[in-house]
């Protein structure tokens, strides 16, 4: 009885089916639109697949990661010479093989870049010839030109452990090239502190922006005029601070806390956290200040709220 009732279902369901017009058009609409998504999908696949290749191919001379503020190499022009802003290099030195040297560590706490350039790729050892033997290595593989070049960052807790003494011989470091030819090494450190640098022993700040972060003033005397400047103003102070200063008869100048500007006019290079601000003497004369004249300083906090900053000295 059952398998009478489902003949005569299924006679009945392919009747609709001759009986339907629209019916083999919608099956063919839908059968292309199956094969749409298919191609779709295997596109995209193939567009996923390259672009998975790309992110994992690493280009020359742009490493997949950098230490925090240093630009994509190279990190030196084309004469040696290395070039990274709000960094300075104390020391370069140039090795055909293992060599041992002194490098003693800044006295404030900086960031440090290990740079090298060389012939042929290959990695780079500098080793510390003391009891705790610290090291560190730099990969010089990034194409710059006709050369390679490598870069590694060092906190200031890891430069004091691999630039310490050695004990009675002054030779701390030995270098330690991966690959012949010459190869160029440059230690350079940041001209920012990590944190703000520690106080001059003696001489306390004229105005602390631990104490006052939004700013705030102070007395200085108006100096001599010499070589065409009528004051300076020195700070300590970390990157994104800025200060403007100002006395009763006018504005004076903004001290930017940025390591890796070019030096302006009227504000210095930063060197080991410490900038300077000088007031020309056309400054001076606008704002009616002269020689041996008692003011008030007015300070200004501008940049990001923080109290790291300190007026050294003006004079």
């Amino acid at each position: 009885m059952i398998e009478n009732e489902l003949r005569a279902l299924f006679a009945d369901r392919v009747g609709d089916l001759s009986t339907n017009g629209r019916r083999t058009a919608e099956v063919r609409a839908r059968i292309k639109a199956a094969r749409r998504r298919r191609a779709t999908g295997a596109a995209l696949a193939v567009v996923l697949v390259a672009l998975a290749g790309a992110l994992l191919t690493r280009l020359p001379g742009r490493p997949d990661a950098l230490p925090t503020g240093v630009p994509p190499g190279p990190w030196f022009t084309t004469d040696g010479v290395p070039a990274v802003p709000g960094y300075t290099a104390p020391d370069i030195r140039d090795v055909t093989g293992p060599t041992e040297h002194v490098l003693v560590p800044a006295p404030v706490r900086l960031r440090y870049l290990l740079l090298v350039r060389c012939e042929r790729p290959g990695t780079f050892v500098l080793r510390n010839l003391g009891p705790a033997g610290a090291t560190a290595e730099v990969d010089c593989s990034y194409r710059a030109g006709d050369r390679f070049e490598g870069v590694t960052a060092l906190d200031p807790a890891a430069a004091d452990r691999l630039f310490s003494p050695s004990g009675a011989d002054s030779l701390n470091v030995r270098y330690e090239p991966g690959s012949p030819g010459t190869w160029t090494v440059a230690v350079l450190w940041s001209t920012a502190t990590v944190g703000l640098r520690p106080p001059d022993a003696g001489r306390p700040p004229l105005l602390d922006g631990a104490t006052s972060p939004d700013g705030g003033t102070f007395e200085a005397t108006v100096p001599p005029r010499a070589a065409g400047v009528g004051l300076v103003v020195s700070v300590d102070c970390v990157p994104g601070v800025k200060l403007e200063l100002s006395v009763p008869g006018g504005v004076l100048g903004t001290v930017d806390c940025d390591p890796t500007r070019d030096p302006a006019r009227d504000v210095g290079a930063m060197s080991e956290g410490r900038i300077s601000l000088y007031v020309p003497d056309s400054d001076v004369d606008r704002v009616d200040l002269r020689p041996g004249q008692r003011t008030r300083i007015t300070v200004r906090s501008t940049g990001i709220r923080t109290g790291e900053w300190r007026i050294v000295s003006a004079s």
